[in-house]
């Protein structure tokens, strides 16, 4: 009797596209919070991204007592005025890849969500923020992805909470430009 053949070649992988999480870091002096600042209101945003994102800061919050949220950029009014600050990496990669993408803000003194005034915000709980990172990417990875409903499956405890940075005696900034950059379209034109 002639040997059997070998089993067939696993199946090559799908093409690579960009299912993930873009996340950028960032330090921030003004709110004293640890918070994700996302890309609502930008042209791909819709249940799917909001759910996404929900997912990605409700895990976050489990993950590590520095974070929370609740207090962050509150979104822009409308998608009309998202559209002029594509400038912004968050929004950019959003649009142009449709996948979630976020900013990571940290204070550059102490997180008020734990505070330690002996200790303030350092490096070793920056090392842990990061850390506790891992296991939010591990819970999303099934989640990710344009070409499946999974998103459709995220339990209620992983809704949506839209930001706001009204609490206590804080005074934003009188005109908020999503991590206070200049519109695209507002651009002082370059002197000789």
């Amino acid at each position: 009797m002639p040997p059997s053949p070998p089993p067939p070649p696993p199946p090559p992988p799908p093409l690579l596209t960009l299912q993930l999480l873009v996340l950028s870091l960032f330090r921030y002096k003004e709110l004293p919070y640890n918070f994700i600042s996302g890309a609502e209101n930008v042209p791909t945003w819709g249940p799917r991204l909001q759910a996404l994102h929900g997912a990605l800061v409700a895990c976050y919050h489990r993950a590590n007592r520095h974070f929370q949220a609740f207090i962050g950029y509150p979104p822009s009014p409308s998608p009309e005025e998202t559209v002029k600050y594509l400038n912004v990496a968050t929004n950019q990669v959003a649009t142009h890849f449709d996948c979630l993408a976020a900013t990571l803000e940290m204070p550059f003194k102490d997180c008020q969500s734990d505070s330690e005034r002996e200790i303030g915000w350092n490096p070793a709980k920056s090392r842990k923020l990061g850390a506790s990172l891992v296991p939010v990417l591990m819970y999303l990875q099934h989640y990710l992805g344009r070409t499946n409903n999974a998103w459709t499956t995220l339990p209620a405890e992983d809704a949506y909470i839209e930001p706001t940075d009204d609490y206590n005696d804080f005074k934003p900034l009188s005109r908020r430009h999503f991590s206070d950059v200049r519109e695209v379209h507002g651009r002082v034109s370059k002197t000789k």
